[in-house]
Formats: C-alpha cells, structure tokens, sequence
C-alpha cells in the first residue's frame, strides 16, 4: 500500500487490523518512506505474508491500516496552511472522514471546497469516544487539501472573589479569595483592580510548599491600583489564589470593604472590566464593638448557600460571620460603622430555680437540702442565712465540696458558700446545701395536733443587701413527712406565703428556668458585645441546654396529653404558654443556626484554635482558614464536584456539640476578685493566729485550687480578691494550691483531678499541719438524702418561702375515733334495751350507723363489725327474754 506524505510529515507507528477466516488479525507491518517520481515522500507499507492470497498476491478480506503521525507547525504558520489528508494511491473507490481538532487557545478558520460538513457526534463510532471539534466526508478520490487559517483565540475569563474582613480591636485583616475560570484559551497572568488603601499592602498566600507568582502594581487615576499576577505556566479552566493584607484600627470606627474588580486581559490597563465576575464581601466581629452596615441600599445580603456555589468557604467562617453581602454596584465600598456596644447593667449572680426538700423524721429532728441554680458573673460567695438551731451537714457547688464560711452582717448570721469562676457563655452549676435540726414543736407523732413553722435555708437578696445579695426567680418547697400524720396548710398571710402546687408545676418551674438559661446562652452566642471566646463557648453549651430543656418539654407534654381533661386549668394554661414560648425560642436558635452548613461541633473547635494567634505573631485565623480555602477550592476537580452547590433542604443544619464546655482553661473555678460585692466594712480584718507557714495551704480557701479569698484558718481576706499566699510571699502560686474543699481536719488535701500542677504540690502540702481553731465548717461528707412518706409540694415567685402546716398525729385521730364509738355503742345498747319492740327497724338503723363512724374514725372495720354482730346477738336474746316475761301464763 503506497500513501503519498507531504514533506516534513513524521510517522511514527503502523498498525494492520482486520479479519481472516473468521478470526482477527493485529499485525505491525514493515513499513518504510521513499520517494516518488517527482522526489515527494511515499509510505510505502507491506502487510504480512497471511494477509495475501500466494496466487493472485491480493489482499484477502478487509484490512484497517492505522498510521499514528506528525507534522510540526511554526507560530507563523498558523496564519494560514493546508491540512494534511492521507489517502492511498491508486485507489478505485474512495469514502474519506476527516475530523479535525485544536488546542482552546487556537480560533480556527476552514475553507474545506471538496468536503461536506457532517456531525461528529453522528460518527462516534468511527471517531472515537473523544470527538473532533470539525468534521467532514468526501467521495472523491483526490480531494482539495482542507485550508486552515488559524489565530491565537481570546479567552474567556469568569471571575469570583471573596473578601473576609477579620474586625479585632488591635487591627483589620483582610483575606482575599481569588477564583477565576480560563475557557477558550488559557492565561498567563490574572490583572484586578483595588482600592489605594490598599496599596502596598497585598501579599500573595500560595499552597503550601508553592512558590508564589510575581506580583506588580500600578497606580490608576481615580485613586484605584492595578494588581497583576504573573503565573509560570498558563493556567487553564479553574484557578484559586489567596492573598491578605492588613490595616490598622480605623479612627473614624469606619470599617470598609475593599471593591475589586477582574480586568480583561485583552485591554490591560482601559479598566475595561470582564463580563462575568461575582464579588462577596463576608464580615467576622471578634472586638467588642458592634457592626453596623452603613450602606444597605447598594448591598444584598447573600445566602450561605449562593456563596458555596460561588467559592467553598470553610464551616468556621459560615459560622462567624456576622453579615455576609454580596456586591451590585460596582467601585461602592460596603461601610460598617464600628461602635461600642453600651454595657447594660449586668446581674451579678442570679438564681433560676431555688429546690427545697424538708424531712420531718419521726425522732424529733428534720433535714432539708436545699438546691440553688446559679448563674454567676461577678459574685465570689452565696450568702445563706441558716434555721436557728441547725447545722450544715454537706456543702457544694458544680459538683465539689466546699467550706462554708459564716459570718455577722448587720446582727444576722450569713453562711458564705464559695461559688466557682464564670464568665459569658457558661453554664449554670448546682449549689447544694444539705442541713439538718430539731423541731422547735413536740413531737408531732403523739399528742395534741400542733402548727409547725418550716425551717428553711433562705439566701440574702439583692434587695436586702445590693453588696452581697443575688437575684433569685422561683423557689420550689417539698415537705416530707411521716404517714402517720396529716397535715395541712395553715392560712395565716403573716406565717405563709406560698401556693399548694405539685410536680407538674415543680416541672413547669424547671422548663422556665431552662428556657431563660437557654436564651441567654443565644443572646451572648449571637451579641457583638461579648468577646468570641465568649459567644463560641455560648453556642458550644446550648446544645447541652436544648437535651435538658427537650427531655423536660417531653416529659410535662406526656402528663398533659394523658389527661383528657386537665385538673387544674392553670396548669394547663401555663404550659400552653411555655410551650409558644418555647417555639419563638426555637426560632432564634433556628436563625443562629443557619450560617452553620456543616460539622458544627467541629467548627467550635477549630474556631477557639484559629482565633489566638501564635508566638510568631502571624494570625492563625488567617492562616487556618486560607488552608482550609486552598483544601476546598485548590484543585479543579475538587471545585467541579463541589461548584453544583448545597440546597437548603440538602444541607444539613447542626446541632451544637454535645457536652458543656470547661468553665476554664486552667482548672480553677474560684471567682474573680469582687471587692465591690465584699466590702472591707462587711468583712473586718480579725488577728492571725496561725503559723505563718500554714498561710500557702490554708488562705487558698474555697476548694476549688486556691483564689477564694482566704478563709482556711478564720479570716477573710481584705481584698478577697488575691489569696494571702500572695501577700505573704512567692511561696505557693495559686494554681499550685491543693483542693482544700472535702477534707477533715488534720488530713491531707486530695485534689479532685490529678495534674501535674497539684501532683508536685501535694507532698508540700500534706506536711503542712492546719491550725486547730477553725471559723469554716469544714464539710467531709456527701449524704445521701433520700426523703419518705407523704409529700406536699409548695411554689413561689421570688424567695422568702414561708409556711406553716398544722400537723394532726393519727394518734389523736383514733382516741378521737374511740370515743364517739364508745358513745354509739352505748347509744345502741340503750335503744334495744328500752325502745318498745314495734321499733325493731331503729336499733337496726343505729347498729348501721355505728358502723359507719367507725369506719370513719378509724376502727378497723372487721372489729367493729365483730362488735355489732355480739351486739344484735345479745339484743335478740334480750328482746326475745323480754317479751316471754311479758305472756301471761295459761293458768
């Protein structure tokens, strides 16, 4: 087979495929180039001697011969050249295809007279899975060589970029975004325009382990520069770059966005702008200052979900982000106006829900533990007045013992319980009180029924005392008692208070106080005037909070649906009302929400990491997140499989991570200082007594690792805010100070969690004897209390719960009982001996009677009836002994 080439054509493989006698043949022929008559090469090819008939020395059957070649093309040669068609020689019938293909940064131009245009797609079986941009037939046997005029194409260049601005109260930090998509063509550089404030200030991010590109600027009339970036090789289809800046605080609390725009390459420098480009500009607050957009009319706020399928934006930054627009009119700045947000007057310690559990024994005495939920922000003690006569039997707070501290304030006795360390965003702790005292009444089991004021342990309120009181909102009483008594409450306005409830309204009391916690926890997740830390902390813990406050909800909607008509109407009413309550507060946790896509308990931890920047000063929320930008969008089959975007009803919305977030770092829970609400008037200093080596153990107070102000050996300290240990010397730093809260006197301290810290100063501190004179109720013990008999359920709004039961001992209900039987007893004695016998139906009646206050006095009924049965016997025997005395006789 002779295939004429045109000069310069390379060949570089030939292959012979085809049929003989009924199996397939692959052969690679020898083949050789020569030259004909007129010196132009020839391919010459000789198939193999099985695919020739010996006699005719004729190809036998159909053969496919496949030649893989080339030709080599100069850049001035694509002005215009023929396209070189191989056909065989001395052919008698000639079909040819011919399907031409280019490089995208090629614009072509065919002039093809002897061919017809056919569809590629048509003749995919001849061509191949990858089609020919042209394609064309032609039956003639020497066709016109197909002219091509070709020329450098013009690409087409989509631009998307993403501006975060990184608000702090020491700088403003932009991080840049830049995506770009090359089609038709490829490109070696990427021109943008920016405003001038921001000249000299871009630094290009490349991936990690990359060399970044060149970068030059140009200065532009209209105070804009030109920002070009120059790439080793021409880049093509996607393209992602990263680039930051930073700038000082504004003084003018301006915080502006800068407004890029994508230049077309075709007119560098005519700020000619291209077609297609998309520009979001996302705000994350972590000062203390509020934002405020300035300039809404000329910005959309943009959806998540319309940014994901622009650029794929890590979940941390969906979840900061405080406002998030999207830009309509071009070369107009976005202007936030940063100002401080005025600090309302903050509670500093509250209680949402105060539980009482009273026990009244039968042996004289009571117990009671009381349960306080607390929220604390400033206050370093709870202040307790205490029962005369009673005594603290076990004391603590968010689950460690404590010592109690007792002091005289204004002639009263206030026990001071040492409350934990909080801040913004944490959750509320237990304080738990266990007393126990005896009766001021006699023994209400025997004796006369008697009135009984309830002991209780009542906290000191703000009101009272704004430097040391706390709020408290609702307070719930259960009264324990003996089944041997019944007891009701007395209505005196002077001796109670309260309102007779029961557990579901107990239930009612714990929703509403899950709901306030709940909703402050959003309000600080969502506030800019709280620090990041603060509001991450706050969005970590709510979902803690909503398992309790589901659980609970659960648990009230299962006893209202169970009743088909409710026994207390107000009951009802109220958790009709909580229930809307609840819903309106599902739907601000719902808005809180919606800027997490994805992986929330994952972003709260990354957020508390990228936050802090490092000892080389860089910022790490810039350095995490552009990893996380470059991870998501840096290669383009990453950005094709994600570019489709998440709907609403696809995406996921999180739930908050489960579990409360530590309440601190370091593992110290003592309060701050608070020298405002612990006066040194309140607290006079008192003379030293102890050794001055106990100072380090015992002024570490609280038990909770040292910094409650100092109460081990009978003082408090003046400032209670610094522990004595600082004032008397480097001997012992706070955080080394051991537990000091569940210990005896005399035995050595046990720290709660072992660490490094109180490791190394345990044996330090276990030498060291305490003083035997002590002021602190030392409390060892964590009783169990578990209450028996009846119980009466007790509410109130606010504190100062009082009441009274008067209390009736079974006792005295049957002597009672006792008597009125011995008087019908008597009575119907009486009524059978002396009433005539026409009135046989009355002694019956009276006997009935009898039976019934009987049974109503408390005689046990089958003696009664005993007795009433020996009864109707001996009146029948009298009444029959009577009336054979009253029939004369016959003679």
């Amino acid at each position: 087979v002779r295939i004429p080439l045109l000069s310069g054509f390379y060949v570089d493989q030939v292959l012979v495929e085809g049929h003989e006698k009924g199996h397939e043949i692959l052969d690679t022929p020898a083949w050789f180039i020569s030259e004909d008559r007129n010196g132009d090469p020839i391919l010459v090819i000789l198939p193999s001697n099985s695919s020739f008939d010996d006699e005719s020395r004729q190809v036998a059957g159909k053969q496919t011969i496949k030649i893989e070649a080339w030709f080599p093309l100069e850049p001035a040669d694509l002005a215009e050249f023929l396209f070189p068609v191989i056909l065989p020689e001395e052919s008698t019938k000639l079909h040819t295809y011919c399907g031409i293909s280019h490089d995208p940064s090629l614009q072509l131009e065919l002039v093809a007279p002897d061919w017809k245009g056919i569809d590629p797609a048509a003749h995919q079986q001849r061509f191949g899975p990858t089609l020919p941009a042209f394609a064309f037939e032609s039956d003639d046997l020497t066709p016109e060589p197909i002219e091509v005029r070709g020329s450098p194409s013009h690409p087409t260049i989509r631009g998307t970029s993403l501006t975060i601005i990184d608000v702090r109260d020491e700088a403003l930090d932009y991080l840049l975004a830049f995506q770009w998509e090359v089609l038709n063509g490829e490109a070696s550089s990427l021109v943008f325009t920016g405003p001038d404030w921001l000249k000299e200030r871009i630094e290009l991010v490349p991936p990690e382990g990359q060399t970044p590109p060149l970068l030059s600027l140009e200065s532009l009339p209209g105070n804009r520069t030109q920002w070009t970036v120059t790439f080793d090789v021409p880049q093509r289809g996607k393209s992602f770059l990263i680039a930051k800046a930073a700038l000082p605080v504004p003084p003018d609390g301006q915080v502006r966005g800068p407004t890029l725009q994508f230049v077309d390459l075709a007119a560098p420098g005519n700020w000619k702008p291209l077609e297609t480009q998309t520009h979001f500009q996302s705000l994350v607050n972590h000062s203390r200052n509020q934002l405020t957009l300035q300039t809404q009319p000329h910005h959309v706020r943009a959806h998540p979900d319309e940014l994901q399928r622009a650029i794929q934006v890590p979940t941390p930054l969906l979840v900061q982000s405080v406002d998030l627009l999207r830009e309509v009119e071009p070369l107009l700045e976005p202007i936030w106006l940063s100002t401080p947000v005025e600090k309302t007057t903050e509670i500093p310690a509250s209680i949402g829900l105060a539980t009482h559990q009273f026990w009244i024994t039968g042996d004289d005495s009571w117990r009671s533990r009381v349960t306080y939920r607390v929220t604390n922000r400033r206050r370093q003690y709870l202040p307790v007045e205490l029962p005369t006569g009673s005594r603290i039997l076990a004391a603590s707070a968010s689950g460690q013992a404590v010592r109690v501290l007792s002091r005289k304030i204004d002639s009263k006795t206030v026990h001071l319980i040492p409350l934990p360390r909080m801040s913004a965003g944490d959750l509320p702790f237990d304080v738990s009180l266990t007393l126990a005292g005896t009766l001021q009444v006699r023994n209400p089991l025997w004796g006369n029924p008697t009135s009984l004021d309830i002991p209780l342990a009542r906290v000191v309120l703000r009101q009272e005392n704004p430097d040391l009181g706390v709020d408290l909102t609702r307070e719930n009483v259960e009264v324990y008692y003996p089944d041997r008594i019944s007891a009701t409450l007395l209505d005196d306005p002077a001796r109670t208070n309260v309102q007779l409830s029961g557990d579901e309204v107990r239930l009612l009391d714990e929703i509403e106080t899950l709901l306030s916690e709940v909703s402050e926890l959003a309000e600080i997740g969502s506030s800019s005037y709280y620090d990041y830390q603060s509001r991450t902390k706050a969005r970590s813990n709510l979902k803690f909070m909503e398992e309790r406050l589901d659980r609970a909800r659960q648990q009230i909607q299962s006893q209202v649906t169970q009743e088909a008509k409710p026994s207390n109407q107000e009951t009802f009413r109220r958790s009709l009302q909580i229930q809307k309550q609840a819903d309106e507060l599902d739907r601000k946790l719902y808005e809180l929400d919606s800027r997490a896509v994805q992986g929330q308990a994952q972003s709260s931890r990354e957020d508390k990491s990228i936050e802090i920047e490092d000892l080389s000063g860089e910022n790490r929320f810039q350095a995490g997140n552009t990893i996380e930008l470059y991870n998501l969008n840096g290669s383009e089959a990453a950005m094709e499989s994600k570019s489709k975007g998440t709907s609403r009803s696809q995406s996921n919305i999180p739930k908050r991570p489960g579990g409360p977030v530590d309440q601190n770092k370091d593992g110290s829970m003592f309060g701050d200082d608070d020298a405002d609400a612990i006066t040194d008037g309140i607290f006079a200093p008192i003379e030293k007594e102890r050794p001055r080596h106990a100072l380090p153990v015992l002024q570490g107070g609280g038990g909770f690792g040292g910094g409650g102000g100092g109460f081990g050996g009978g003082e408090l300290s003046e400032s209670l805010g610094k522990s004595a240990a600082d004032k008397e010397g480097p001997a012992m730093k706070k955080q080394d100070l051991p537990f000091l809260g569940a210990i005896l006197p005399n035995s050595p301290a046990q720290p709660p969690v072992p660490n490094a810290a109180t490791e190394q100063a345990a044996p330090e501190a276990q030498s060291v004897q305490p003083p035997p004179k002590r002021v602190a109720t030392l409390v060892s013990l964590d009783l169990d209390f578990h209450p028996t008999g009846k119980k009466q359920t007790f509410s109130r709004l606010q504190g100062g719960s009082k009441i009274a039961l008067r209390l009736w001992p079974h006792a005295w209900f049957a002597g009672i009982a006792r008597i009125v039987w011995f008087v019908a007893f008597l009575a119907v004695g009486l009524a059978v001996a002396f009433f005539p016998t026409a009135n046989r139906l009355f002694p019956i009646a009276t006997l009935v009677v009898a039976l019934i206050l009987a049974t109503l006095f408390g005689t046990a009924p089958l003696v009664a009836l005993a007795e009433i049965l020996l009864l109707a016997l001996l009146s029948l025997l009298l009444t029959h002994h009577r009336d054979r005395s009253r029939t004369p006789s016959r003679q």
